[in-house]
């Protein structure tokens, strides 16, 4: 996910500032300040700290939340000085320097230090949306699932303000680490027993967990709880949170029944409509839960206005629920929402699956497609046909297929593999292409762009050579296709070569098959092109080239391919040879106790094989598959990244993808774990 949304990660915010000098600042000031003033003041004022006149650093409120003792703050002010550097800071260097430094997290100061200023612009890393895109995106989402005839609901929780009763200041969070701070606990047993019936210790000793189960309990019907922390349970107890206390009362009313929770942290960085890429069946219901809910069908106010009870309904904002406070909205929830779709539900064909496979775009994600197509020249009244091919390199196979195409329709687009991570870069490949067609009529050669065959849309395309012969799930890229490139040109047929070889294309053809006829598109495979006996394959072209067999390659591409590739010079980037890599990961393993192996694709098999049995024996396996469902790997079972950033956070991780190493990387750094503790094949990080 951050992959995709990597381009819109950093924005600038102006923060108010205070000036402090680093012989009068500790983590007791700090919580000082922050518990004396307005919840609002986390967010929006960070202290700088000055040795003398000489510009430290800045701590945020986010910062201190991650520390327990005072020496951790000392050694941040100390070992995090991220700010002294010859170059003017930049968008472009900025990202660099949150990915390198183990201590800065979420803010940068874009502008050079003054004590004079009360203000301060700074780089924010996940900046949150502004509240009315989040309203919008809420309601756009609602329009979407009602439009798919789906139980949909918006559940609206007060905002502080809002409450004619608010209980007294409790400015925390359960997640505060500091709250474990020995001159808390006076603090904290005054108020515990308003908030959990956890014992002082219980709580020291199970502090809130960081991470969170997806998923709660079994039934053949789901409720999708979506939403930020008190719809996904974040730093809450696991039998204390919503969907807990939730399923509790559903069991109880015998009701069929899972929960699925779906979290939004409102950052650019998160996908606002994760939601829209789950199977949500006719029976399920999807409840929206938040304070940023200008239109809802539910606004559960009076909960809190009405409770006369001596406990807490939450901690420093409604939306930060408290054990009672999910008791009493579980109960409204099952009573105003899920009770009665359940019995409309009993009398409905729960079979009927509304949403599966279909992925649509944000909203701009959707003005690039369609700047991207208004781009295209439409021909209309024609009957129309697609290929999609990389050409890597374009081969008389191509050309036959081409040909092939032409002939059953009035037009054909061939859309070129735009994402540059083949052995012929894009630009080639296009020149490639477009040379090898241009004696052919009604044929237009463009580039593929963000929505066909891409990172974003298909990544298992480009991974080939790095996972084994597993299940890829390519309905993104070709939904996208069905839905919005299709009909805007008019193309009623895609065209394919047979693939013997490939397993990856070969189920990419499959799936096509079977989705793309939903959209009024027939599939049309063609019998590859021989040579000699032989089957043209752009794999054999490159391979040919290698080995300098030249007389080969030319009878398998076009003359004017066959220019191109015999003088070319410039190969693609590989940082280091798959062996030499191989080495290096043996090497870790040998020198690293406490390890997690991140992956277990082809490169892990590959490296498994070229270990001593006893460094096996010392490895933990983890992979996102393991998030899903129950995953075993040479024999033991694999953990999910949830699991690790719980439990294994001061482990040595060693991430063996190639493709997803910066992605998996960016994920570990932004859960807290220490650039030193990972290691991994990625090109510059």
């Amino acid at each position: 996910m951050l992959q995709r949304y990597r381009d819109k990660m950093i924005k600038i915010e102006e923060k108010q500032t205070i000036c402090i000098d680093i012989d009068c600042i500790s983590l007791k000031y700090l919580i000082d300040f922050y518990e004396k003033n307005a919840v609002t003041a986390r967010n929006t004022t960070i202290f700088l700290v000055y040795d003398t006149d000489r510009f430290v650093t800045s701590v945020s409120y986010r910062d201190i939340a991650n520390f327990k003792e005072e020496e951790e703050l000392f050694y941040f002010i100390r070992y995090a000085n991220i700010y002294m550097f010859d170059f003017e800071l930049n968008e472009k260097n900025v990202e660099k320097i949150f990915r390198e430094s183990a201590y800065c997290y979420y803010d940068i100061l874009a502008e050079k230090p003054s004590r004079s200023k009360e203000c301060h612009k700074f780089y924010n890393r996940n900046a949150m949306l502004d509240h009315s895109v989040i309203c919008e995106t809420y309601n756009e989402l609602y329009e979407i699932l009602q439009k798919k005839k789906i139980n949909v609901y918006r559940v609206k929780i007060p905002v502080l303000s809002e409450l004619s009763k608010p209980h007294e200041k409790f400015n925390y969070m359960l997640g505060d680490k500091w709250l474990t701070l020995l001159d808390k606990k006076e603090f904290l047993l005054k108020n515990l027993n308003k908030i959990t019936d956890k014992s002082y210790d219980e709580v020291v000793r199970c502090f809130p967990k960081q991470g969170m189960k997806e998923k709660i309990g079994e039934g053949k019907k789901k409720i999708y709880l979506v939403g930020a922390c008190i719809a996904a349970g974040w730093c809450h107890f696991e039998d204390e949170e919503l969907a807990y206390d939730l399923y509790q009362e559903i069991l109880r009313r015998n009701f069929d029944f899972e929960i699925i929770k779906v979290l939004q942290t409102r950052s650019i960085e998160d996908s606002m409509k994760r939601i829209l890429e789950y199977d949500i069946c006719q029976n399920d219901i999807v409840i929206f839960l938040d304070d940023y809910m200008s239109d809802n069908e539910l606004d559960v106010k009076y909960l809190y206005d009405n409770y006369d009870g001596d406990k807490w309904l939450f901690t420093d904002i409604p939306i930060h629920t408290t054990k009672e406070g999910n008791i009493l909205l579980a109960a409204e929830l099952i009573n105003r929402i899920i009770e009665p779709v359940y019995l409309r539900s009993e009398k409905s064909n729960d079979d009927v699956v509304l949403h599966q496979a279909e992925r649509a775009l944000r909203f701009d994600e959707e003005q690039e497609i369609i700047k991207y197509l208004g781009k295209i020249e439409k021909k209309s009244n024609l009957q129309t046909g697609a290929i999609v091919m990389n050409a890597n390199p374009f081969t008389l196979g191509h050309r036959y297929l081409v040909e092939t195409a032409k002939n059953m329709v009035d037009y054909l687009y061939i859309f070129v593999v735009e994402e540059d991570c083949s052995y012929y870069t894009f630009e080639d490949r296009l020149k490639m292409v477009k040379a090898g067609v241009q004696d052919m009529e009604n044929v237009s050669v463009v580039p593929s762009g963000k929505f066909i065959i891409s990172k974003g849309t298909f990544k298992n395309y480009f991974e080939k050579d790095y996972i084994a012969d597993e299940q890829i799930d390519a309905s993104n890229d070709i939904c996208i296709f069905g839905t919005y490139i299709a009909p805007y040109l008019g193309i009623s047929k895609r065209f394919v070569a047979e693939e013997p070889n490939d397993s990856v294309t070969r189920q990419y053809n499959e799936q096509m098959k079977e989705i793309l006829p939903r959209y009024g598109i027939d599939l049309i495979e063609i019998p590859r092109k021989e040579n000699n006996h032989e089957i043209i394959s752009a794999s054999t072209v490159r391979k040919s080239g290698k080995e300098d067999a030249w007389d080969k390659v030319s009878e398998m591409v076009p003359y004017t391919t066959f220019e191109v590739i015999r003088n070319y010079s410039v190969k693609r980037e590989i940082t280091e040879q798959p062996n030499v890599v191989i080495d290096k990961m043996r090497e870790y393993i040998q020198n690293n106790d406490k390890l997690i192996v991140y992956g277990i694709g082809k490169n892990t098999q590959k490296l498994i094989g070229n270990i001593e049995i006893e460094d096996c024996k010392k490895i933990i396996f983890c992979d996102k598959k393991a998030s899903e469902n129950k995953c075993v790997f040479q024999g033991r079972e694999v953990i999910s990244p949830t699991e690790l950033y719980r439990g294994y956070s001061d482990y040595n991780i060693l991430i063996t993808s190639h493709l997803y190493c910066k992605e998996i990387y960016f994920d570990l750094r932004h859960h807290g774990i220490n650039r030193n503790k990972i290691w991994c094949n990625c090109w510059n990080i």
